[in-house]
């Protein structure tokens, strides 16, 4: 058994699934004899209570215990196991480092032999590195595993928890090489240890080793053929493979293992929108709310799924939703906005981004939208002094944003904005070419020339940019088009 943490982040586009086996405090082998009673049942409670999520309890319990033996190195071994999860969870660095002291504790009264009270150091300073942004910590996490690994009264089981955690370290310093080896290492040390084999393939996947990562992927599989996290996690690398068919596959036989693993759910719903599958998406992504509602990331999910089905009502209630969840993150009030937009609450889209770009100046491209919304609710005079001032740029200091808000504002024409188009970047003239014919769309929309702008939501659509909002704009302008004939 080894202690909880997380194995894997999957990352999809802007969003991460992460599936977390555990590190799991290892159930404590201890004496009873010339114990006091009452700090043996505080002590056990404290442990089911960790093992069951409950950090603050085992913290309140083993608080009692060191209160009256400051050196119970089990109940420091517990507590700091508690504090640094909770810590984590809650980004709290001085919580993490209360836990890296118990734990020092812990090893300083239990004996350097107590191999187990390594395990939360070292996860604590990997996470603290991460938190804090300081590499410092988790040189120093791969330093005091290597002198632990020298010790030849290590057991199987020790050591490859040992080596698991100084692969996270080294991964996180950025050495893919050393991960690797040492997540390869504990596998052949404790083939039954599920971090490190799932650790091992993506460890691969990140150092852009496919093969050997579908290798290990499929080991993790063999070895684990009833855990959902392992197929989950198989799912996730093909789906950035682009194999969404066996993806979907490997996300279904997970949901066949546990019916409530809602990160499959969530995860196969994008998936299926990947396939423009969206009405499938949504019914996997509201599955996975009625499990767990606390997910902002999936009500935004779904919002999008609604938003292209022309469900712009629905879609408004999730990204309502969200921004409430995750009052700031200006994503969140981004994405209200343009809800909103599409809906045709303009005076809600004009709040929303306001809100966005207050939380977050870099948010400015929201200008073009902030500007139209602020137009079609009848304030043209107040939208033209608000952005009198971004137009008036020395046109070498000009980017696609001011374009873009110079054409909604009239002072460029159709043609003029297409020009503005990059010709050096691929990605970034897919992108821009899907923006400019979504708002030339919109112009000749307004002005009653519906033949052409459908044509101009059409090229949109065509660019395949499905990460704008402009593209689902375009989406939504040519179904409401369609549904009205």
């Amino acid at each position: 058994m080894f202690l909880r943490m997380p194995v894997i982040v999957a990352c999809v586009l802007s969003f991460c699934i992460v599936g977390t086996p555990g590190y799991g405090q290892r159930t404590l082998r201890r004496s009873t004899r010339g114990t006091n009673p009452l700090h043996e049942q505080l002590k056990s409670q404290a442990e089911q209570a960790y093992q069951a999520g409950d950090y603050q309890r085992s913290i309140g319990l083993t608080d009692q215990v060191v209160r009256q033996n400051p050196r119970d190195h089990v109940a420091f071994y517990l507590r700091s196991s508690s504090r640094i999860e909770l810590g984590i969870s809650s980004g709290d660095g001085k919580l993490i480092r209360d836990g890296i002291s118990d734990a020092r504790s812990a090893i300083s009264f239990g004996g350097t032999n107590q191999f187990m009270y390594y395990l939360p150091y070292l996860y604590g300073m990997t996470n603290l590195a991460a938190l804090e942004q300081r590499k410092e910590h988790a040189e120093v996490a791969t330093q005091v595993a290597g002198q632990v690994l020298a010790s030849r009264s290590l057991s199987a089981d020790n050591r490859a928890n040992i080596l698991y955690q100084r692969a996270m370290a080294y991964g996180h310093l950025g050495k893919p090489s050393e991960s690797i080896a040492d997540f390869a290492a504990a596998v052949q040390s404790n083939k039954a240890h599920l971090g490190a084999h799932v650790g091992l393939a993506d460890a691969y996947s990140a150092a852009g080793n496919r093969r050997q990562a579908r290798q290990a992927y499929d080991a993790a599989i063999r070895a684990f053929p009833r855990n959902p996290l392992v197929f989950n996690n198989r799912g996730m690398f093909l789906q950035q493979g682009g194999e969404y068919g066996e993806a979907v596959i490997d996300f279904t036989r997970a949901l066949e293992i546990d019916a409530e693993y809602f990160t499959a759910l969530t995860n196969r719903g994008f998936t299926l929108m990947e396939q423009e599958q969206v009405e499938a998406a949504e019914n996997d992504f509201t599955e996975s709310l009625r499990i767990n509602g606390n997910q902002p990331m999936v009500y935004s999910l779904r919002g999008t799924a609604r938003l292209a089905q022309g469900k712009t009502k629905e879609a408004l209630a999730d990204y309502t939703q969200v921004a409430a969840q995750d009052a700031k993150n200006p994503v969140a009030h981004a994405d209200l906005g343009f809800a909103s937009f599409f809906a045709g609450d303009h005076p809600g889209a004009q709040q929303a981004f306001r809100k966005a770009i207050a939380l977050d100046a870099s948010h400015r491209y929201l200008n073009p939208w902030l500007y139209s919304s602020l137009k079609a609710s009848g304030s043209a005079e107040q939208a033209q002094r608000a952005f009198d001032d971004e137009t008036k740029k020395p046109a070498d200091s000009r980017d696609w944003v001011d374009f873009l808000l110079s054409f909604v504002m009239g002072q460029m024409d159709q043609a003029e904005l297409l020009s503005k188009v990059s010709t050096t970047d691929a990605e970034l003239k897919n992108s821009q070419t899907c923006e400019a014919h979504f708002f030339v769309g919109r112009r000749l929309q307004e002005s009653g020339q519906g033949a052409e702008a459908k044509k101009n939501f059409q090229a949109a659509v065509a660019t395949g940019a499905r990460h704008l909002s402009a593209f689902r704009g375009a989406q939504l302008a040519l179904a409401t088009t369609a549904a009205e004939k």
